[in-house]
């Protein structure tokens, strides 16, 4: 098919006309025709849980996984609560100060939850670790305010206290081989969730004692030691080494840091 001088193509030989939406007089009319030859959108799909009545009573149910993508969603994974002993600033003014003053690294949200509760939706587990952690006070124009962090859980309720807590487990003796994160923290389930390594057990610089932090339950009676085996494949001979654990010791917490001593 022969080409016109120019390189344009014939007129009404099947070849489209197209149109530069840079240069066309009529951007409006382009956009139309693009937007309309795009397929509308699908309606978001919402699965409704049923009703079921019982006696009467209206029910409904959530299996445990699906609570827990439930709170993924909502950014809950790492929130806690903040309780003020007494009285707190406004939200305005929290907004601004928790970020700073309690060193949070990571994007965070605030709100109210009641009068003397705030949710902070964390956005790091090391915040949350650091936070649950010990007491702090809030200064906000030349006023302290006292607060402690609880851990946000499914069935938290303002009017009742957690048994969840943050505490410091050794491992005195440990094994050096053992003392990289995926092995300490297979320890340290025996005592309940591991959160964080402390700097000198990450840095390799006191191979005398491996230490971590752990969310624990104060009602649960916790190990002093676990059994530690190991299995030779050839032979089948098993080696096995009770290592000593323990648990956080108030009064050496406050000899060592002492702006965590009740006293201040």
């Amino acid at each position: 098919m022969a080409t016109p001088a120019g390189g344009q193509p014939p007129t009404g030989v099947g070849f489209p006309t197209i149109i530069n939406p840079t240069i066309t007089t009529n951007n409006l009319d382009y956009a139309a025709a693009v937007h309309n030859s795009i397929a509308p959108p699908m309606t978001e799909y919402i699965a409704i849980k049923p009703i079921i009545f019982l006696h009467g009573e209206p029910t409904i149910t959530w299996i445990k996984k699906e609570f827990e993508k439930l709170m993924v969603r909502q950014n809950l994974q790492y929130a806690v609560v903040a309780k003020f002993s007494y009285g707190r600033p406004d939200l305005y003014e929290l907004r601004k100060a928790i970020p700073i003053q309690l060193e949070i690294k990571g994007p965070c949200n605030i709100g109210f939850l009641e009068e003397r509760h705030i949710l902070i939706r964390l956005s790091l587990l090391e915040d949350c670790a650091t936070l649950m952690s010990k007491a702090w006070e809030l200064k906000v124009r030349n006023r302290y305010f006292p607060l402690r962090f609880l851990k946000w859980d499914l069935w938290f309720n303002p009017e009742e206290e957690t048994t969840i807590a943050i505490a410091w487990i050794s491992f005195p003796g440990l094994p050096t081989n053992l003392f990289d994160k995926e092995s300490l923290f297979s320890l340290a389930t025996a005592v309940g969730k591991p959160l964080v390594i402390d700097k000198a057990t990450n840095n390799q610089t006191r191979p005398s004692c491996a230490r971590l932090k752990v969310e624990v339950d104060l009602l649960k009676e916790l190990p002093k030691k676990i059994q530690i085996n190991c299995i030779e494949e050839e032979t089948g001979t098993v080696r096995s080494k009770w290592q000593k654990i323990q648990g956080h010791n108030l009064q050496g917490c406050w000899v060592l840091n002492p702006e965590h001593s009740p006293k201040r």
